[in-house]
Order: structure tokens, then sequence, then C-alpha cells
């Protein structure tokens, strides 16, 4: 008999059940000679099968119980109960914050709390008292929490009041919009919280309690960094970072995570909170993948039968006015040919950063080797300058979402790197634990392994942006007291 295995322990089947007390009776009686009716309809079947009904609803209670017992499984308000236990809470939502520039004549002053309104109807209002002139910044937070605050920057708002006479009624969100908008901890998010506790105890104010202080502080860090001592002994430094963009946090979530971890460290006066600054990469990678049906091929992989480009290919100007792009491709491409271009600026229907592959077919070619000139089928829809072509695939755009997916798990790299530092002052948790600072090949093979048509990847070129330099791993920042750097995807292609 085969049982269903979870974990040490096996759960039979009602079946399974039946079947085990039918044997035994069988056995019974064979050792007195006799022979057992355990036939269907028999009364040994009957009681047995009504006995095994019995035995499965224990079992199934058991199985649930278990379920919302484990950290792995459980789920809803049981996994916020099993979190609870070990201190985990599940964070609620967060507002957006940054900064607001502001129109004027002369000098006026802002109260604290003084609202403005935005295209999509979220209130904001200012965080404290300020005194400013034309074309300064005022810092707001959004009367409401959730993702859906975020707003990008230039997005014009306008002021709820007309009592400051000087004030002019609009206002323009300011560099780095309003950002640090952030859904409550949902149960994926609360358990990943809830096995790194599990994974790394907090206790005295070692460096994972303080991790645990900053993710908790608000749902707008994304996850939390710690380097133990990296300024001296008795130093603390926290990098904390968000989901999407570049990764970083504004001064005003940087103040709400310094803040609880103060009130929970009295007498610390050596706590240094930051965020990350961005080292944006491209990549271009070599696919292999099948040709199509119609020349051979297994089908499911590149779309032309000659696909282009099958070299590392870059836009290298766009005239907006005809829609013509030029390239630095060696290799013509040809009319018909189908292409794909990473978007790295295109957003959401909320205005939220969402990269993506935008999906061609070239319409019209020209130019000579190393300029080539191409237009596509209903425009490029974004400025393609400074992008890299990707060959035309049937999953392009999955392999473009499934490789940024990688990249957003990538982690902050070191604060320093001096032989005397580094043993106390390592990132934690290490990079070879968890959220890696590199790319590498691993961040590959997580992407081939979900595409069973993806026979290999390989790097063909890391580049700092705009660059030709290699960059495969964050830099340095000049002293330990700066943000962190962190790697973030600019542009992507694809070719075989």
């Amino acid at each position: 008999m085969t049982t269903v295995a979870v974990g040490d322990s096996a759960y039979p089947t009602p079946d399974e059940i039946r079947d085990i007390l039918l044997r035994t009776i069988v056995y019974a009686y064979a050792q007195r000679g006799l022979t057992a009716n355990v036939g269907v309809g028999s009364d040994h079947y009957i009681r047995s099968s009504v006995y095994a009904g019995r035995i499965s609803i224990a079992i199934a209670n058991n199985k649930i119980a278990l379920s919302d017992m484990s950290p792995l499984t459980a789920t809803g308000d049981n996994l916020t109960t099993l979190a609870g236990v070990y201190g985990v809470i599940r964070r609620p939502a967060a507002s957006a914050a940054g900064p607001v520039v502001i129109k004027c004549t002369g000098t006026v002053v802002i109260p604290a709390g003084f609202q403005c309104t935005s295209p999509s109807g979220h209130k904001y209002k200012t965080v404290a008292l300020a005194t400013l002139t034309n074309g300064q910044s005022v810092e707001v937070i959004a009367v409401e929490a959730g993702a859906s605050t975020n707003i990008g920057a230039g997005t014009r708002l306008t002021w709820d009041s007309a009592t400051i006479g000087n004030l002019d009624p609009i206002a323009t969100v300011g560099t780095g919009g309003l950002e640090g908008g952030a859904e409550a901890d949902n149960d994926d998010r609360l358990r990943e919280r809830l096995l790194l506790k599990l994974a790394f105890p907090g206790v005295g104010g070692n460096w994972s309690q303080v991790v645990d202080w900053a993710e908790e502080s608000t749902s707008s860090v994304e996850a939390a960094y710690c380097y133990p001592a990296v300024r001296g002994p008795g130093s603390y430094d926290v990098v904390v970072t968000k989901v999407g963009g570049d990764r970083s946090l504004g001064p005003t979530t940087i103040g709400i995570v310094t803040n609880y971890i103060a009130a929970r460290m009295p007498g610390q006066n050596d706590l240094n909170v930051t965020s990350v600054t961005a080292e944006y990469v491209d990549v271009i990678i070599e696919a292999d993948l099948p040709l199509p049906q119609s020349v051979g091929g297994a089908g499911g992989g590149w779309l032309d039968p000659a696909p282009w480009p099958s070299e590392t290919v870059k836009v290298t100007s766009y005239n907006s006015s005809t829609g013509v792009a030029t390239c630095n491709a060696t290799v013509s491409p040809v009319v018909s040919n189908r292409i794909a271009i990473w978007d790295p600026d295109a957003v959401d229907a909320a205005g939220n950063s969402a990269p993506r592959m935008r999906e061609y077919t070239i319409t019209s070619v020209g130019g000579v080797s190393g300029a080539y000139t191409f237009a596509v089928q209903g425009g490029f829809g974004f400025t393609p300058t400074n992008a890299y072509v990707s060959a035309g695939a049937v999953h392009m755009a999955e392999y473009g979402q499934d490789l940024l997916a990688q990249f957003a798990l990538l982690g902050p790299g070191e604060k320093s790197n001096a032989p005397e530092v580094v043993p106390r002052g390592r990132r934690q948790p290490s990079t070879d634990v968890q959220a890696p600072s590199a790319i590498s090949n691993n961040l590959l093979a997580k992407v081939v392994n979900a595409h069973s048509e993806i026979e290999d990847l390989a790097y063909a070129a890391r580049y700092a942006t705009g660059t030709t330099t290699p960059l495969t791993g964050p830099s340095i920042p000049l002293t330990p007291a700066d943000p962190a750097n962190i790697i973030v995807l600019k542009y992507l292609a694809l070719h075989p």
C-alpha cells in the first residue's frame, strides 16, 4: 500500500484505511483456519468503510492543524497569529511621501498639515512648518495609504486652500516623485519576514533584531540590511530598500525608520539609517532558443527563421519626426523581422514604474553597416535611444519580466572592503545567504528553469549604463556612512 507522505508523516486515504482494516480481518480469520467474507457489500466491508470515514475526519483535522501551525503553509489569520508569537506583525499599508516644488511671490510660510490634491484625487499634507521662496520644495505625505498614492515627478498638484495669499494654487511633484506608498503585508511578504526571523533570531540589539525593527517600522520598507560596527565599535548602519524603481526611499521614510529603531535602542547615539544609491546596468544576454517549425525547428522560441540581431546592437539615435531609429549593427535587419526593445521608463495604469519589452515588426530598412536605420509598424511608442535590440521570440515579454523579477531580488553591496573592517562590518544578512548583490549565472539559471524551451542563457555583456565598462556588482561607497550601492537594471536585450 502506498500512502501520501507529508514531511515525516503518512496520511492514508479513506480507501486505504478501509483496505488496511479488511486485510487485518482476513489475516485474523486465517490464523483460526477460517475464511472471512470481505467482498463489496459484506458486513465487514460496510463496517470498515464506516470506520475509515470516521478516522479520515480525524486525519484531515490533524493535517489542517499542522498546516496552520507551519510557517511554510499557514495562511490568513492563522499566519498572523503564528507570526505574532515570534514578534513579527502584519504591517499596515504605508503612505507615499516626497518633495513638492511650490510657486509663490516673495516668501511664504506653509504650516504643517497644509493639504493638496493630485489629479487622481489623492490628498497629501505637509510634514512640517516650512518657510519657502519660489522654486523651493516642501515635504508632503499622503493622507491615505497604499501603493496608489505613489506619483511621479512633474505631476501637478493643487493646494486645497487659498488662505496663503502669495502661494500659487499649483505645485509640482519634485525629483524622485512621491514614493514609499505600499500595501499592507500579504501572506507571502509576512511569511518571508517570519522565516527570516526564525532563521536569524533577534535578541539583545544584534543585527537581526535591528533589521526586524527597520522592516517593522513601515511597509514602505521592502527589505533592511545591517552593517554592524562598520564605522567603528558601537555604530549601527542600516540600509533600507523599496520595491521597484531605483530601489531608494526618501527622507520621510528614512526618518520613520530611524525614529522607530532609536526608540527601541535607548542610549544608542551612533545609528545611521540610509537608503541605497542605484548603479544602473545594461545587460545583453545570448539565448539558445529553438527556431520556428517552418524551418525545421521545434518552435516556441525565435519568431523568425533568421533572427535579427544575432549580435549586440544598440540604438544610437532616433528621429521622433520620422519614427526612424539608427543602430550600430554590422548585419542589416530585414523588413518583416520581429524584434523587441526594453522600455525602462514604462509605467502601469496607476503611474508606477513597470519596465517591459515592447515588441515590433520592422517595416523599413536603410543606412549602411554600423549605421543601419529602421522603422517599425505602429511606431516605437517611446524614445528608444541607448536601448539595445532583442530578436523577436514567442515568450520575449515573459523573459523580460522574469529577468526583471530576478534583478529585483538583488540587495545592496558592502559599505567597506578594508581588511580591518570587513570581518565585523560585512552586510547582514550576508550576500551568500539572502539577496545577493552581484549579477551572477544563478540569476539566469532561474529563468532557464522556468521555461522549457530555453536551452541556455549566457551573458554577452554587462555594462555600466551608457558605457562599455563591465559592471557585475555594486561598488563600495566613498565612506561607510554613505548609502550602500545597489545594482538596478536599466536596459535589457536577448539575441541568439
